[in-house]
């Protein structure tokens, strides 16, 4: 599986909206055809300050997976947290949760679980950011989630279901630590499966068309459509 469709970017060069690529046709959750979800290091030409982690069959789990590791950090997605999960995070090592919504959805009441046990909280209004295409502060947010990983933090990433922003934010920290747009999907699916059957290859096309030029490797289509998640129909931009 050739990930060659990713490289590097180069100055000056300008690329064509992620969205306006050419896809191959959407394939079902239920398809038999989708590929497989493994593969290598070799395969994905990860950097070496990535490590191929394979999806895990139980990934869809309550019991947190951490992946894009550099050194001993790494990230975990979830749903909206209760007691019973951040208690789960505590003992997987998460001392970082990162919470995509408003303070109207509940962002409170997470921020004093965390206070309760002892673990950094960061806010951000994601669909804010996003939907008025703040790339600037929305690629800063970022990089301060790859640079917490880098430095060994294990950050937990979620929303209100653990699906549309956690999974477009999830994606983009990928691949703002190095991950190619393949190895970036795949590791989505080993982190949490429901994320990435259900955000939907637009939303995921929708971050690569607002942050893809700041990435370390640049997205052209292609093979890398195939490792993509699959299509869903659009909906509302609150759903999750």
């Amino acid at each position: 599986m050739g990930c060659e469709s990713s490289k590097a970017l180069k100055p000056g060069a300008k690329r064509p909206a992620a969205s306006t690529l050419k896809s191959p046709p959407s394939v079902s959750q239920e398809s038999d055809s989708f590929p497989s979800p493994t593969y290598s290091e070799k395969e994905v030409n990860l950097p070496p300050i990535c490590e191929a982690i394979p999806c895990q069959e139980e990934s869809n789990s309550k019991n947190p997976v951490f992946v894009g590791k550099v050194a001993a950090g790494g990230m975990t997605l979830t749903h909206f947290p209760g007691r019973k999960m951040m208690e789960k995070l505590k003992d997987s090592g998460c001392d970082v949760v990162v919470t995509l919504q408003k303070d109207k959805e509940g962002a409170q009441k997470v921020k004093e679980l965390c206070q309760t046990y002892r673990v950094q909280w960061i806010q951000i209004d994601f669909w804010n950011l996003y939907h008025t295409k703040n790339s600037a502060v929305l690629h800063s947010q970022v990089t301060v989630m790859a640079d917490l990983i880098r430095s060994g933090r294990k950050v937990a990433i979620h929303c209100a279901a653990g699906i549309h922003r956690t999974g477009m934010f999830g994606y983009a920290v990928l691949r703002e630590l190095g991950y190619t747009t393949a190895a970036a999907s795949l590791s989505l699916r080993s982190l949490r499966e429901v994320t990435y059957l259900r955000v939907g290859r637009h939303r995921i096309l929708g971050m690569e068309d607002l942050l893809g030029d700041l990435f370390p490797f640049q997205f052209e289509g292609g093979e890398e459509h195939t490792y993509l998640p699959p299509s869903t129909e659009p909906l509302a931009a609150s759903a999750a």
